[in-house]
């Protein structure tokens, strides 16, 4: 680039297109962790009016409240990083103090408000790298957050496909990465031969006429219940984007 008033040229580094996709909803486990977040979506999942059978009436209710939970996790997100800031300001300010006087009783309750609030906003930060990171392993509250942070960065770098080799060359082109990449799984999932084998259930076990009630009976909403809490609410979440942990809360 062109020099103007200075003696050094400046240099622009171009480090591609990138590729930006539409950003999916991802239920984040660390908001059950803020005050209010509960009655929060209680208080929306009530406003939400929706005419249907039950599971049509819950999909839609989930979907709409995808939009409310991303418009609070930008507002909440912007509002905790502004707390950690002025918090970590006020413990400055209160150490640096400590250095040349002895602090009162105020002060020193202040600063012991202030290293329980910080605590509670890195526990979160951890939380929701943890999660991103995947590796579940590793329990939280041991201070991981920086390795967790490296791992999601891991993972993200391991999901993009910057090229690919297309019939024997490399491409780059993102547009032609994406078609192939379409073909190749249309392809591979495409039966080649229209048969299928038959059996004959010659002599085969059967299962009791009781037996068979018992599996075909309806089910309860306690069974319902008793197996969602009984789900790993850290694993990946559904199709919908919300983890286990959200539907055992």
């Amino acid at each position: 680039m062109p020099r103007v008033t200075s003696d050094h040229c400046p240099i622009m580094l171009q480090c591609g297109d990138g590729d930006h996709r539409k950003s999916y909803f991802k239920f984040e486990n660390w908001w059950l962790n803020v005050d209010g977040f509960e009655g929060l979506v209680h208080s929306w999942w009530n406003e939400f009016e929706v005419e249907g059978c039950p599971d049509y009436k819950l999909s839609v209710k989930l979907n709409m409240l995808k939009q409310k939970l991303k418009d609070w996790n930008k507002s909440v997100c912007g509002e905790l990083c502004n707390r950690k800031d002025s918090l970590l300001k006020e413990l400055a300010d209160i150490d640096l103090a400590q250095n040349t006087r002895t602090l009162s009783e105020d002060e020193l309750l202040v600063r012991a408000t202030v290293l329980v609030e910080l605590e509670d906003l890195a526990k979160n930060e951890e939380s929701r790298w943890r999660q991103k990171s995947r590796v579940l392993g590793l329990k939280q509250g041991d201070n991981n957050t920086r390795f967790f942070q490296r791992m999601a960065a891991s993972h993200k770098r391991y999901n993009n496909s910057d090229r690919l080799i297309i019939n024997g060359e490399e491409v780059k082109d993102r547009e032609a990465i994406k078609v192939n990449m379409i073909e190749f799984y249309r392809k591979l999932y495409t039966e080649s031969e229209m048969w299928r084998p038959s059996f004959e259930y010659v002599n085969c076990p059967r299962i009791s006429q009781e037996e068979q009630d018992w599996l075909e009976r309806p089910f309860t909403e306690e069974e319902v219940l008793n197996i969602i809490k009984q789900c790993d609410g850290d694993k990946a979440p559904g199709p919908d984007g919300y983890t286990m942990s959200f539907f055992k809360v």
